[in-house]
């Protein structure tokens, strides 16, 4: 039998080219809610992207694996799962595993108590069993349900019960993936000449799309439930924004501002700096950080990904963020969409009429608590 491989790093590729889906529902290529120029923009980035995953796969190093979280069936996502898989062999997983919305907590008053307190809250069973049993087609794993309720009521204890939903479907779901992945490379059920990595120095980089969107988000808890010394990060370059000032901007750089807190900064096309702060990883008991960024003297915006303006507002009292002695107290996303998700937990920070040096020189020095 072959020797089992030991993975130097581990890469994720989320929800790739779900703008060129729209080329497999009825009205071929019709935009539908979204403007037609920023709609074809969108798909011929999006191509450009493919062609880097493409290269990507075929550039990884013999002890690296690739999972492929996809999304469609679209021209692009298939070809990119077949070179995958005959480029890699055994070091290729495709992660198919699919969990229900949370639909049925709408209009609930008090809904995280409600889903904790109450086990006939209609569609709570039916969500639980179907995120554990891949919508029925799997065996639950034994005691997981328990853990996972036991993870969200030990968040309660530390952060409340006032956080949004949607933050259920996100931890039953990593939950969900982290089992899969581990019972692929390291579990009695490993495929092949058999996969393993050291937790503690593996390390690990996801991309696909949105970059601010399902990139974070579904690989947010890996690293906890994992039990990884290192955060997943993020790789901007191979992934997708939907946000038109990202469309065609560059990455300047990541910064790491100490332990798995992320700054991103981009130059855009028209001059404007930006920049995002983000957690390379979280747990959903995690406090919710807030960068201060100055902002006297300076023209600085904030927008979320759906280019919404979030500061500065027409009527300060009605502003979504709020400044304090000379700061705008900006949320820095973390993945989880305890504030609902995109587009209302990602919040990016662009500013006009400085150097690339300032504003890094601004944000870096920011606090963040």
């Amino acid at each position: 039998m072959p020797a089992s491989i030991a993975l130097s790093r581990i890469n994720w590729i989320i929800h790739p080219y779900c703008w060129n889906m729209y080329d497999r529902m009825p009205g071929g290529n019709e935009p539908g809610g979204c403007k037609p120029e920023m709609w074809h923009a969108c798909r011929d980035r999006e191509l450009e992207i493919h062609e880097l995953h493409m290269e990507f796969v075929s550039s990884l190093k013999p002890d690296e694996a690739l999972i492929i979280y996809p999304i469609g069936e679209s021209a692009p996502m298939l070809r990119l799962i077949q070179h995958a898989k005959s480029t890699l062999g055994t070091r290729c997983f495709v992660e198919k595993r699919r969990v229900g919305g949370v639909q049925f907590m709408e209009g609930v008053e008090d809904p995280i108590r409600r889903f904790l307190d109450d086990e006939d809250l209609p569609g709570r069973r039916e969500f639980i069993h179907g995120a554990l049993t891949d919508l029925g087609t799997r065996e639950a794993p034994a005691g997981l349900a328990e853990e996972v309720e036991e993870e969200i009521r030990e968040a309660c204890r530390h952060i409340g019960y006032d956080w949004n939903y949607q933050a259920l479907k996100v931890i039953y779901y990593n939950r969900m993936l982290a089992y899969d992945i581990e019972g692929t490379f390291r579990g009695p059920q490993g495929r092949g000449p058999g996969l393993t990595y050291d937790p503690a120095t593996v390390d690990c980089m996801a991309c696909g799309e949105g970059f601010e969107q399902c990139a974070v988000t579904w690989k947010a808890m890996l690293p906890h439930y994992m039990g990884l010394g290192k955060p997943i990060e993020n790789d901007f370059r191979l992934s997708m924004s939907g946000a038109p000032y990202l469309l065609r901007a560059e990455l300047r750089e990541r910064v790491h501002l100490g332990g798995d807190l992320r700054l991103f900064l981009w130059d855009g096309v028209d001059g404007e700096r930006i920049a995002l702060f983000c957690r390379a990883s979280a747990r959903l008991r995690d406090p919710q950080l807030l960068a201060c960024v100055p902002i006297e003297g300076l023209d600085i915006e904030i927008r979320n990904v759906s280019n919404d303006l979030l500061w500065p507002a027409e009527e300060p009292s009605q502003a979504p963020l709020k400044a304090e002695d000379g700061s705008l107290r900006v949320p820095v996303l973390m993945g989880t969409r305890r504030g609902g998700g995109p587009p209302y937990d990602c919040h990016y920070v662009i500013a006009r009429d400085t150097t690339p040096e300032g504003f890094r020189s601004l944000l870096v020095d920011a606090e963040v608590k």
